[in-house]
């Protein structure tokens, strides 16, 4: 037994008080008496830390995990004078262990079990049902589990403690009623050691019954969700601003959150896991936006050194979040919440500078500017929520220190491409802007107010009058209206639900970047018209690819030969394409397909047909008669190709085209 544990420590105390403390350790006392006790502890501060720990033996004789009650005991009132006493005198004892003395490090794998037995018991009967079925009253709930979990972080210093603790089955039951306890928590002192206690506890969660544990006392996941956001809100508001080592209480608890989150270091080719039911639950009560908070606040203390770690692993987090969610609705919400703010302050505070070669923040700086950033960008939110944030991204950019980088060149690209998204949206929005469409009847351009309407089934097509829609009902959509779900930029068509503003955009941007594109495509087409005979011209099709920064524009066959890229646009064999085929017949050179490539749940890129309609054949006569002269050897070469296109472009300028 410990020396601490032995009742011969008491010959420490002075005579008076050594025969209340003895009396207290026989089955003889009274709760009054071991109240007594405790009480000297209380009002008598001349004490030494030595003879308060000689009171240790006493209160641990009432601690006897033999005499905890079972619980059919309680239901049994002749017993329960008899469990009164002994509960009483547990009580006050743990209260007296808990508050009054300092404990040995190297005790707590003695004093544990008896400890445990007893607080459990409280705990799984209920303190309050407890106290009211045995008339007693001492100790609030928050205070019973505050006081246990300091006295836990005390003699979890001790590693063979910290582990016996950490394996004891219900204990994290126990440290959920103490996390509800946090807002109640007025000192700072005290709410930083349950801060730390439960970053380490429930940040060390590996096995799943220890994570089944907490969410069971939690109640439900949603609880649990919000207890999680209580931490962080707690942490990076209240007391661990004053705390020497904030970053690594989070990244502690970090521990907890991926592991109820499934998180995966890399996502494959296939796209992200999807999110596990912690992480789902958090995001639904705004959690990536916290995260944001978080990184923030960290950003401000770089003179922590954990702080690169743990810039690292929220920005990961981050990262999964956006390969997991609606890029549309989550990214722009992320960016308001200062996103690029903090991925410029990494780049001008850390960036590949960071000591740790393991960590390279200018690589996952990287992944945002040249993957999630882009494949956010085609959406109006994120263009309208890039322009709030430009001043002080630019800001932040300009500064000397930042122009030093290696991102630097990196971030000036960036923002020259976002600053360019940012004028197509504005210019949408102006009242001189005017929008087009045409009739998928007779395809006449109109403006949009001389249309009668859409097709209500499909919402892939649009008339020009009521005559129109029923003479392309009749020629065959009624065939195919149904089974126009995936191939068109429609509501229908887009999971999540693409707005009609939103869409609108992605087809603003596409014409937008056709027309800065429109030599080198015409130019490609050329030679792939060139390279095949003048019976049998391919069916071609234009990819915007807006998963690139900038864009990439490429023009493919469809059909036999068509690229592995198109597989998910182009299915040959599905009634849309059999009715697209149709359109395409009957449009005679004045319908060229256009495709764009988005990333809407930041997984897996979709691709959508967006019909580039023009009102005369004129343009695609001109292509098809060049490729005839490349064909036949009268134009030679990239620039005398380019330099034809451009001859095509100018005679025929007055064509409209749009998509």
């Amino acid at each position: 037994m410990h020396p601490a544990l032995q009742m011969r420590t008491i010959k420490q105390l002075p005579p008076s008080i050594r025969d209340i403390v003895s009396r207290i350790a026989k089955a003889s006392r009274t709760s009054s008496e071991v109240a007594a006790a405790r009480q000297i502890l209380l009002d008598v501060p001349s004490l030494t830390p030595a003879q308060r720990l000689a009171f240790l033996p006493a209160f641990l004789a009432n601690l006897d995990p033999d005499k905890v009650p079972r619980s059919e005991q309680l239901d049994d009132a002749n017993l329960r004078p008899a469990i009164r006493k002994e509960v009483e005198c547990a009580v006050i004892s743990m209260d007296a262990i808990f508050n009054s003395m300092s404990i040995p490090k190297d005790v707590g794998p003695s004093l544990w079990p008896r400890i445990w037995a007893w607080f459990n018991f409280v705990h799984v009967s209920g303190l309050k049902e407890l106290f009211l079925l045995l008339g007693i009253r001492m100790y609030s709930e928050d205070e019973f589990y505050v006081d246990f979990m300091i006295f836990v972080n005390a003699i979890s210093e001790h590693k063979p403690t910290h582990t016996l603790v950490a394996t004891t089955p219900g204990f994290r039951a126990c440290l959920v009623k103490a996390w509800e306890c946090l807002p109640e928590i007025d000192k700072p002192a005290i709410r930083t050691i349950l801060l730390h206690t439960l970053s380490d506890f429930v940040g060390n969660i590996t096995a799943p019954s220890q994570f089944k544990e907490v969410l069971e006392a939690a109640g439900s996941i949603d609880h649990l969700a919000s207890l999680v956001l209580l931490f962080v809100r707690t942490g990076i508001t209240g007391p661990l601003l004053e705390s020497s080592q904030p970053a690594m209480y989070i990244h502690n608890f970090l521990g907890f959150v991926v592991s109820g989150a499934d998180c995966p270091e890399e996502t494959t080719g296939e796209g992200a896991k999807p999110l596990g039911p912690l992480l789902a639950a958090l995001c639904g009560q705004n959690f990536p936006q916290e995260l944001m908070d978080v990184i923030l606040f960290l950003c401000d203390r770089w003179e922590d050194k954990h702080v690169p770690t743990v810039t690292d692993a929220f920005l990961r987090l981050v990262r999964h979040i956006l390969q997991c969610l609606s890029a549309n609705i989550w990214l722009p919400r992320l960016i308001e919440r200062g996103l690029l703010r903090a991925l410029a302050l990494v780049t001008l505070k850390w960036g590949a500078g960071v000591e740790n070669s393991e960590l390279q923040l200018d690589d996952q700086v990287r992944v945002f500017l040249h993957h999630i950033l882009p494949a956010g960008l085609v959406f109006s939110r994120s263009v309208s929520a890039f322009q709030e944030s430009y001043a002080e991204l630019i800001e932040l950019t300009s500064q000397d220190d930042f122009k030093q980088s290696p991102l630097f060149d990196e971030w000036d690209g960036f923002c020259i491409a976002a600053k360019e998204r940012v004028g197509v949206l504005n210019a949408s929005m102006s009242d001189d802007f005017v929008t087009y469409k045409a009739c998928d009847n007779c395809g006449i351009i109109q403006q949009p107010n001389f249309m009668a309407g859409c097709c209500s089934g499909c919402t892939a097509f649009y008339y020009c009058s009521r005559e129109c829609q029923i003479a392309d009902w009749r020629a065959g959509h009624r065939d195919y209206c149904d089974s126009h779900e995936t191939l068109f930029l429609t509501q229908r068509s887009t999971d999540p639900k693409l707005t009609f503003s939103e869409r609108s955009f992605i087809r603003t941007l596409t014409s937008h970047t056709y027309l800065a594109e429109r030599r080198s495509v015409c130019a490609q087409q050329v030679k792939i018209f060139a390279a095949h005979p003048v019976d049998s011209p391919p069916l071609l099709i234009t990819l915007f690819d807006f998963c690139e920064f900038p864009p990439v524009v490429t023009v493919e066959m469809v059909g036999e030969k068509a690229s592995e890229n198109m597989a998910n646009t182009v299915d040959l064999s599905s009634d849309e394409w059999a009715d697209l085929a149709r359109r395409l017949e009957r449009g005679r050179g004045r319908i060229d397909l256009h495709a764009v490539r988005i990333t809407v749940n930041c997984k897996v890129p979709r691709e959508w047909i967006i019909p580039l309609r023009s009102e005369s054949a004129a343009i695609h006569v001109a292509l098809t008669d060049l490729a005839n002269r490349v064909r036949k050897g009268e134009v030679e070469g990239d620039e005398d190709i380019l330099d034809a296109v451009d001859e095509i472009l100018v005679e025929n300028g007055t064509v409209m085209e749009i998509h």
